[in-house]
């Protein structure tokens, strides 16, 4: 089945609701971060939600300039693809791509104590860089803080991607590495 195709996504969405991938600079990990976010943007279930009411798929980045390469890579999915019908928000640096089924991927920057994730039902989020997500004053990781975050506001069969270079081993991305990598009992984790 297709990487977008609803059953096989589901199910491993069903399985590992987290997915943490470790790669190095130039080994589209945007690209894949915008896929990811495209297929949950157009197949998740938006039936129960209330008249009005805007699903989003964040993009969450350490810092919110970082977030422009996956948004970059959805605004070409939605020039090139008619099918995704999505209706670009103001100028290409915009940080929102609405598509029509009411459905917002909404760029966010890392922020202490998950705040960037306060708001509507998300669909899934996209955690671009996540090994990096620290804060400037004390240099404490909060990556967890925005994973429970995303994950309190997670609809059923959605997913959170971590994905990231290494740069240090400490924090939520290293952990799910260290302990799930080769063995992928609760996240799905590939190098």
């Amino acid at each position: 089945r297709s990487l977008l195709g609803r059953e096989w996504g589901d199910d491993l969405a069903r399985r590992f609701p987290r997915v943490a991938i470790r790669a190095g600079r130039g080994s589209s990990k945007s690209l894949l971060g915008a896929c990811f976010a495209a297929r949950h943007a157009l197949t998740a279930r938006v039936a129960g939600l209330a008249a009005g009411e805007v699903a989003m798929v964040p993009v969450v980045a350490p810092k919110l300039r970082l977030t422009r390469f996956v948004l970059g890579f959805l605004r070409g999915f939605a020039q090139a693809q008619p099918l995704f019908r999505a209706e670009l928000i103001g100028d290409p640096l915009t940080d929102v791509v609405r598509l029509a089924r009411g459905v917002e991927i909404e760029a966010r920057a890392a922020d202490k104590g998950g705040l960037s994730m306060r708001g509507g039902p998300v669909l899934a989020a996209v955690m671009d860089e996540a090994n990096f997500f620290r804060d400037e004053t004390t240099g404490v990781v909060n990556d967890k803080d925005i994973v429970e975050a995303a994950e309190a506001r997670l609809v059923p069969g959605g997913q959170v991607l971590l994905i990231s270079s290494s740069w240090v081993e400490t924090g939520l991305f290293f952990d799910l590495y260290d302990a799930d990598f080769g063995r992928s009992r609760d996240v799905l984790v590939l190098n």
